[in-house]
């Protein structure tokens, strides 16, 4: 009865709305093709013309509620007081990343302390439905893309699942996670540096980094494939913690075959992993790296110069530390290590 209270209360709390100031995305939809699509409305879809583009499309095609269910792909909310408080989830139609063209996902926690188990993108089983989430196909080519935006609170907690467990469902330790906003939630690095609020944030890195971060992609699965798990601890002091999702998707930039010369990705290396006394890092002039211990405290922080940088770490602890490299061209990436 409890659980049919709370569903009741989501539906009649469906049009809340966070007033947001969007701010537009300039991807270029002409140069991109192979798109495993999340998140994209069927109006950019259509204006772009990318629909014979389109490898995967995983977007919800039933309602987004818990239940009743009326399709295999929607949009879950956590429940299970007090771990997950509940969750104010709604679209706002033709307010997007990408003006009047785009739909967002709005979700939004309740005025109390606690985590927000925002939801996931699923295969649900009572629909029937033996599909699996196909994600092989992505290469070191693709790219992945999503646009984040939070209007209170601070960091929020994304994952994007990998391969599966003997079970089928995704496994967590082959998932990639990183934080967006202002902080690192459940130690996983952000991603987002510079973020403010209330201004959609773009982020377009390659799989690559994805892959660094942990992603393992060789099998298919079924369950969840992209979840987010924010906290309301400061509810007392600021407005309910909110977070925003628009254009997510993989994609392959086309190759358009002309002489263009293209820039080169920065040669760049972090060895021994694992490491003990001391961590080499192979580099060019005006790169810069920040080592963070797994509670995301910044342990070391330095310009490296061009060859190689030598940086002392035997007083680091032993345990996971990851290391975020801001490039000069402002490429950022992440690297999990050891320390023994």
């Amino acid at each position: 009865m409890k659980r049919l209270i709370y569903l009741m209360t989501v539906v009649l709390l469906i049009l809340y709305v966070v007033p947001v100031q969007a701010q537009k995305d300039d991807f270029d939809f002409d140069k991109a093709t192979d798109f495993h699509l999340l998140w994209l409305s069927e109006e950019l879809e259509e204006h772009f013309g990318i629909t014979d583009r389109i490898t995967q499309d995983l977007r919800i095609n039933g309602d987004w509620r818990l239940f009743p269910n009326t399709g295999e792909r929607f949009i879950e909310i956590w429940i299970g007081e007090p771990e997950y408080m509940p969750t104010f989830i709604n679209i706002v139609n033709n307010e997007g990343v990408f003006d009047e063209l785009s739909n967002y996902l709005n979700i939004t926690s309740n005025n109390e302390g606690g985590w927000t188990g925002g939801g996931s993108f699923t295969f649900y089983p009572q629909s029937g439905s033996t599909n699996k989430v196909d994600f092989t196909g992505i290469t070191n080519e693709h790219r992945f893309h999503m646009a984040v935006k939070k209007t209170a609170g601070t960091s929020c907690l994304i994952t994007i699942n990998g391969r599966p467990r003997a079970d089928g469902n995704a496994d967590p330790n082959s998932s990639a996670k990183f934080s967006v906003g202002v902080g690192v939630t459940d130690n996983a690095p952000n991603i987002t540096p510079g973020f403010v609020l209330d201004e959609w944030y773009i982020i377009d890195m390659p799989v690559a980094e994805l892959k660094a971060l942990g992603w393992d992609n060789r099998e298919p699965f079924k369950s969840y494939y992209f979840t987010w798990l924010f906290s309301n601890d400061d509810y007392d002091k600021n407005p309910p913690a909110n977070v925003a999702f628009d254009a997510i998707f993989f994609y392959k930039k086309v190759n358009t075959g002309k002489s263009i010369p293209q820039v080169q990705p920065v040669p760049f290396n972090i060895f021994p992993n694992p490491f003990n006394n001391h961590i080499s890092v192979s580099a060019n002039i005006g790169d810069n790296i920040e080592i963070m211990d797994i509670s995301g405290k910044l342990v070391y922080a330095a310009e490296l110069s061009s060859g190689i940088n030598e940086i002392p770490s035997s007083h680091f602890p032993s345990g996971i530390y990851f290391a975020k490299i801001r490039h000069r061209d402002n490429s950022i990436q992440f690297f999990k290590m050891l320390k023994l």
